[in-house]
């Protein structure tokens, strides 16, 4: 608690004018009688205090974990199904949740073979089991066969408030997967449909239009992605008493209630006339087509997100209609279906040294550090020439349609610089140089806005969870969406952390997405004198605070510049986290985040708060031995 002077005056002030009254009616009381001597005061009446009343809250423990082995590999196949009995053993009753990662189950390799499911409403004392359902891993077959450990969690993405939130892990769980349930070698599937042509995927980036008066929504022409999570069909539902909602069986739950109102039919921050549907499998993308031509809508293209595990339908709004009114029409009369506008998304930068390292506790560059980790960045496309990037390990994609003007490389550049940049004689340094980048181009030109919409955003988070990264920097953000809630709650339950700029709308700014989003962790903006960045969004979301006002990283045709914004924050969370993933990579996300909270630098009140969070974030260490020597 940052406490003033003059209020621990008065405060002292206040304890002395209570001394002295109460040693003036002592003396009062005791003094020896004299002539006209006042009568004394009656004694004062004695308040008694408030009772303290203790509101009851759940307290969700996982009493026990199994693993029994599943089917055969093949895509579309539980390999695993982990039975878990969880109780809560607090004294309040915990809500039904059917978030995904209200339990959740992850490889202890941390590559993100995951699932997750949701959890019935417990009373107090009461015990549910659910089962997890542990799919085909496509994203790496070889890995399934041998050894595993399972790291059990509950209630992961702190959906529920519990008296104990220190008691929600449990394991390892160990299985062992024979080789002749899982060959080493899968081979790749092929996909024949009615009226298509047999292909093998996966298929090239940007979608492929549809035609919209296809019979059965079906597509004419090639589908963008893969087929690889589900081979053509969905794979079979858990049963609904054990599966409680979860978005890795190819079945969504019930979409997020209290949503925010519709846009306006002409609103700057969405893509004119386009809606965007998530489906969890071809089959319900194929029911949606039929539906939307009752309501004069049409598919106007569709893509298949392999590494998330869903379709994603964009959906054609005729000019006389209105995105605004279309949507309103899909989820009064779809009421299940997750239907959002195709937000607009912004960079969170300010364009305006090297105290950034110093300030988180990196007081040398470290060129070890982060050896072995992979690091998703979604933003503009990155300058790999530059001197601090050249000759490190990026690669990068882009999901710009043909035609598309990229944005000017100037914002990823600055943060990749910041993760993985070499060290110059200028000074500066990357703080997590030894990782690799994998980078993904979503940002465009569009007259002097640079901007992307949540489809391009939600296409390179598919991209990057193919590519097995284990964090994920997000310096943009925009408006709450649906669609791109549904791809971070996956990238959670997979076990994926995903680090996100607050916003630089201001202090009285509505929360910024997806930094607002459970789960997140959500970074803010201090100074060289560890004051708040002066546009930075506040509120209960926040996780951490980071440099972020002038701070000096490289730019694309010149060494560098300072910068200023919650976006060149962000990458110091991102490097801490991926500091103490290296030194304990088997520990979970959730296990380093408490670390993290508890080493911060509290700043503002004590504890948590709106401005700063859990406070500043600080390195725990990042060296040659925590990188194995690399």
């Amino acid at each position: 608690m940052n406490t003033g002077l003059g209020a621990a005056s008065i405060h002292r002030a206040a304890r002395a004018g209570r001394w002295s009254a109460a040693l003036a009616t002592t003396l009062c009381l005791f003094a020896p009688g004299r002539a006209g001597a006042a009568p004394l005061a009656p004694a004062p009446t004695l308040i008694k205090p408030a009772p303290i009343v203790t509101v009851p809250k759940p307290d969700l423990i996982i009493q026990s974990a199994t693993i029994s082995l599943g089917g055969a590999c093949r895509t579309g196949t539980a390999v695993l199904n982990v039975s878990v009995t969880v109780k809560n053993a607090g004294t309040g009753p915990s809500p039904a949740r059917t978030d995904v990662g209200m339990v959740v189950a992850a490889d202890t390799h941390g590559n993100g073979w995951a699932n997750g499911v949701g959890l019935p409403a417990l009373d107090a004392g009461a015990s549910a089991t659910v089962t997890i359902p542990i799919y085909y891993f496509g994203a790496n077959p070889s890995h399934m066969p041998g050894a595993h450990g399972f790291q059990i969690t509950v209630n992961k993405g702190n959906w529920i408030a519990e008296a104990n939130s220190a008691n929600n892990n449990y394991g390892p769980v160990s299985v062992s997967i024979p080789p002749s349930l899982c060959p080493v070698s899968v081979a790749p599937q092929s996909i024949i449909r009615p009226g298509l042509p047999e292909r093998v995927v996966p298929s090239p980036p940007g979608a492929a239009p549809v035609e919209p008066d296809a019979a059965d929504g079906s597509l004419t022409g090639t589908e963008t992605g893969s087929y690889d999570y589900y081979s053509g069909t969905p794979p079979p539902a858990t049963p609904a008493s054990q599966s409680f909602g979860t978005l890795l069986t190819g079945q969504l739950p019930p979409p997020p209630q209290n949503l925010p109102p519709p846009p306006p039919k002409e609103d700057k921050s969405i893509e004119a006339g386009e809606l965007v549907v998530v489906s969890g499998n071809m089959a319900e993308a194929q029911t949606l087509a039929n539906q939307l031509k009752s309501l004069g809508l049409g598919v106007k293209r569709r893509s298949v997100m392999s590494g998330l595990g869903f379709v994603v339908t964009v959906v054609r709004v005729p000019g006389g209609v209105g995105v605004g009114n279309a949507l309103a029409k899909m989820r009064q009369t779809q009421p299940n279906v997750w239907v959002d506008a195709n937000h607009r998304m912004e960079l969170q930068a300010d364009d305006s040294v090297h105290y950034g390292r110093r300030l988180i506790g990196l007081n040398q560059p470290a060129p070890f550090c982060g050896g072995g980790v992979r690091i998703g960045l979604v933003d503009t496309a990155v300058d790999a020439n530059h001197p601090a990037l050249r000759g490190r390990q990026i690669e990068s994609r882009s999901f710009l349609s043909a035609g598309v003007p990229p944005a000017d490389p100037d914002h990823g550049t600055a943060t990749a610089a910041l993760l993985v940049g070499n060290s110059l004689p200028s000074g500066f340094s990357g703080l997590a140089p030894a990782a690799k980048l994998y980078s993904a181009n979503v940002f465009r030109k569009r007259g002097n806005q640079d901007d992307t919409t949540v489809e391009a955003v939600v296409s390179a988070l598919d991209w990057l969870a193919g590519q097995n990264v284990q964090i994920i920097n997000l310096s943009l953000g925009g408006v709450r969406n649906l669609l791109l809630e549904a791809a971070v709650e996956r990238l959670l339950a997979r076990g994926i952390a995903v680090v996100a700029a607050a916003g630089n709308r201001g202090p009285s700014a509505p929360p910024m997405y997806p930094a607002a989003q459970p789960g997140v962790i959500a970074v803010t903006a201090v100074d060289a004198e560890l004051k708040p960045y002066k546009l930075a969004n506040r509120g209960d979301y926040i996780s951490f605070a980071a440099p972020g006002v002038d701070v000096w990283t490289a730019l694309p045709g010149k060494d560098g510049a300072y910068v200023s914004g919650t976006s060149y924050a962000t990458p110091f969370v991102t490097a801490a986290l991926v500091a103490a993933y290296a030194l304990d990579p088997k520990g979970g996300w959730a296990g380093i985040q408490k670390k993290m909270q508890a080493q911060a630098r509290d700043l503002g009140d004590q504890g948590k708060d709106p401005v700063f969070g859990f406070g500043l974030i600080q390195i725990g260490g990042c060296g040659r031995t925590s990188m194995g020597g690399r």
